[in-house]
């Protein structure tokens, strides 16, 4: 359950955006089977409520805006909105905004933003520009989260983070887009999180939207990639969106996720009124290459021993005894989203 209450004059908005910690994202649960963990594995106190997002922003003209607090980064299409689901058709979100299945890190997206301007300029008629620019007061991962975003407190990371985002649009209809972020202080070295999107509006009635992003030291240098596509028919987008998916992801250094994995989905959202909505969709996940993973009775892993791969055998019981092969579908997955607006 999401509530966000919103304040509006002609100069100046705030906003709030709550979320009920009766559910939990797949990606956001971070220890073991227990489903009262919440994000990075603290406890959550169920029936209660995180703050998502607070913050007031004043908007002097349309070339210079300022928003401060405590909200989402712009990053690629969806970082902003990801909580507000009524704002796109798929029922799960690519691989950039929620981790895959037994990923033992956090996702691609930047931490929250603390302080921000932006605005947005026309220098012709068929070509509209926008700019982000913002910093961050810390970085999420498994030891600190980002506090105001998980409900544990204000900052509780040494890290800092810059971030920007520039977009062009071309005849309404053609959105190109590139985002960075660069967080000091987290590791002994620089880390950037860098990524490019598209968003196209298609004769036929297509809609067509791709991304890319990585995670690194440097550009030549990645850590993590990620990419992603989805086509849209919105003819009919009153009442019916069918769709089609498909995203990448690899982490160098994780050893589930060295070689990458492919999932690819198709899905519809059926919209039957202003307060209802329900999607379904279904994916399945192909491993580029698999890693031989073996659980002995007792939870350890045979072939390399106990220690950290131990624990993965233990923990990832869906990766349980495969065979290494190219292309190998290892996962089918179906969801159902039900959406209600108040």
């Amino acid at each position: 359950l999401n509530i966000v209450l919103t304040g509006k004059s002609e100069k100046f908005t705030t906003r709030i955006n709550m979320q009920s910690q009766h559910f939990y994202s797949s990606s956001d649960i971070r220890s073991g089977s227990n489903a009262n963990y919440g994000p990075n594995g603290q406890s959550g106190q169920l029936g209660t409520f995180r703050f998502l997002e607070a913050y007031g922003e004043y908007r002097f003209n349309k070339l210079l805006n300022v928003r401060a607090g405590n909200f989402l980064s712009p990053f690629g299409l969806y970082n902003q909105i990801r909580y507000l689901t009524p704002l796109f058709a798929t029922v799960v979100l690519p691989f950039l905004y929620e981790a895959p299945e037994n990923y033992f890190d956090v996702s691609m997206y930047p931490s929250n933003a603390a302080l921000m301007v932006y605005g947005q300029a026309y220098p012709m008629r068929e070509l509209g520009l926008s700019y982000n620019v913002y910093v961050s007061p810390g970085q999420r991962d498994l030891n600190n989260a980002n506090p105001f975003d998980y409900g544990v407190g204000w900052e509780v990371s040494p890290s800092k983070g810059v971030g920007s985002r520039f977009t062009a649009t071309v005849l309404g209809k053609y959105k190109f887009g590139i985002s960075q972020f660069t967080m000091v202080g987290y590791t002994p070295r620089q880390l950037w999180t860098l990524g490019a999107d598209f968003d196209l509006y298609l004769p036929g009635d297509f809609h067509a939207q791709g991304e890319y992003a990585q995670v690194g030291s440097g550009l030549w240098n990645p850590q993590k990639i990620t990419y992603n596509g989805r086509l849209m028919y919105e003819k009919y987008k009153e009442s019916w969106t069918p769709y089609l998916i498909y995203d990448f992801f690899q982490d160098n250094n994780d050893f589930l996720y060295y070689a990458g994995q492919n999932r690819f989905g198709i899905g519809q959202a059926f919209v039957f009124n202003n307060f209802v909505t329900i999607k379904t969709e279904y994916h399945y996940h192909l491993w580029a290459t698999l890693p031989v993973v073996t659980a002995a009775s007792g939870g350890s892993a045979s072939g390399s021993g106990g220690g950290m791969l131990g624990e993965m055998a233990r923990n990832a019981s869906s990766i349980v005894s495969m065979t290494s092969s190219p292309n190998s579908k290892v996962q089918h997955m179906g969801k159902i989203s039900f959406i209600f607006l108040l």
